[in-house]
């Protein structure tokens, strides 16, 4: 248990809780000595080093106002004795933090000002001294510009398990929270951990739409209204994002932040917008040849293909390829479904043909049969696109079997 020497004003300013203060000094064991005095400062202390540092309590808490003037319009804002407590225990465990890494450490950092917080916080549970600034980090998610909500950060990681003097250590000596653990501690601020920590009424920051610029170190709750395509959430800079895609006609909700730098979001179609010529495909055990189909994805989410004298079959099939084609235009659209995952729909086939080739002349509608039955299935499920080497990849179940469709960029 750290030894305390205050001054009058400071004993004072403590005694309506010292035997709080008492109980909750002897949960940092490990802190140091200090002198307490109160003086003039900038907001709640400051630190002042030397033989035996003093902690340094704004003379604004000695009243007569029941609050610090930085406390004012803060909802849940503390008393002017559980401030000083508070402000005793965040010098403490700054000390304590600063001697431990072996270097000064900078006030104003979240990394910092969070693990004083919590530090204050677990110490004297009963006096809630962080329920102000985890209120405000769920209103205003940016520990990197309200250092004070840096408390809310520590705050999801003990919650989750891990150690808070552990984490500050590791961040404030290498690159940081990693992008799972900083959406993971976004979840608990923003979604039900912290309201159910604290057990008041919480109001989250409210809920914005893309493009977005997010400041450093900071949370966004994202509602992307429902398009008929869907589409994609691109990251630039530090900006990372919990769910990326947007399946079509639906209301997409996420959680998006921003890291040790700034960054944005901005939308993207989320699909292979061109024309793509269908070169071969896979699939029931071999590979098939296929001849005179395009097809085009517009951003709009309108699709069309293309057959021209079309044909798609095996080495068994040769000689079938060279008596009969498909051609015509079948529209339709196409929507994302998930994480690189299409949909066709509406494709209307009535349009195809199909003929003969060469000497055999005739012509008959394609839709049920043919090419024209393999394109209806297609609209069944979902196809996964990938593109590699320019080339496009489209894999998915077609009637009873996993096929995969090769296409290049249409010349």
């Amino acid at each position: 248990m750290p030894v305390l020497k205050p001054d009058p004003q400071a004993e004072a300013l403590l005694q309506p809780l010292s035997t709080v203060l008492a109980a909750g000094l002897d949960s940092l064991p490990n802190a140091p000595d200090a002198r307490v005095r109160v003086s003039k400062t900038d907001g709640f202390f400051r630190i002042d080093l030397g033989d035996l540092p003093v902690i340094v309590l704004s003379e604004a808490l000695l009243g007569p106002d029941m609050l610090h003037p930085a406390e004012a319009g803060r909802p849940f804002a503390l008393d002017r004795w559980r401030r000083a407590v508070s402000a005793l225990l965040e010098g403490l465990a700054l000390l304590t933090l600063e001697r431990d890494l072996g270097a000064p450490l900078d006030p104003a950092d979240w990394r910092v000002a969070g693990l004083a917080g919590l530090a204050a916080d677990l110490a004297c549970p009963d006096l809630q001294l962080a329920l102000p600034d985890l209120v405000r980090a769920a209103a205003a998610p940016r520990p990197g510009s309200e250092p004070r909500a840096g408390v809310a950060v520590y705050r999801a990681a003990y919650a989750l398990g891990e150690d808070p003097w552990a984490l500050a250590k590791a961040w404030l000596s290498g690159p940081g929270p990693t992008v799972e653990d900083w959406l993971r501690y976004g979840r608990w601020v923003l979604g039900a951990g912290l309201p159910a920590h604290v057990g008041v009424a919480v109001d989250p920051a409210p809920l914005v739409d893309i493009p977005v610029d997010l400041p450093a170190w900071s949370w966004a709750r994202l509602e992307v209204p429902a398009h008929p395509r869907g589409g994609r959430i691109l990251v630039s800079g530090g900006a990372v994002v919990a769910d990326p895609w947007a399946p079509g006609g639906q209301v997409h909700r996420t959680l998006a932040g921003a890291l040790a730098e700034p960054g944005a979001l901005r939308p993207d179609v989320g699909g292979p917008v061109g024309s793509w010529d269908c070169v071969s495909a896979r699939g029931f055990g071999q590979v098939f040849g296929v001849r005179g189909m395009t097809f085009s994805f517009h951003a709009s989410g309108r699709m069309e293909l293309v057959l021209a004298d079309a044909f798609a079959g095996g080495l068994d099939a040769l000689e079938a390829a060279e008596e009969v084609g498909t051609s015509g235009h079948a529209p339709g659209t196409w929507k994302v479904e998930g994480e690189r995952f299409m949909r066709f729909f509406g494709l209307e086939l009535s349009g195809l043909s199909m003929h003969g080739r060469k000497n055999r002349n005739f012509v008959v509608p394609a839709g049920p049969m043919g090419l024209g039955q393999i394109l209806q299935a297609m609209q069944a499920t979902p196809w996964r696109w990938e593109v590699r080497e320019q080339d496009l990849y489209l894999s998915g179940d077609l009637m009873g079997g996993r096929v995969e469709l090769r296409m290049r960029p249409s010349a």
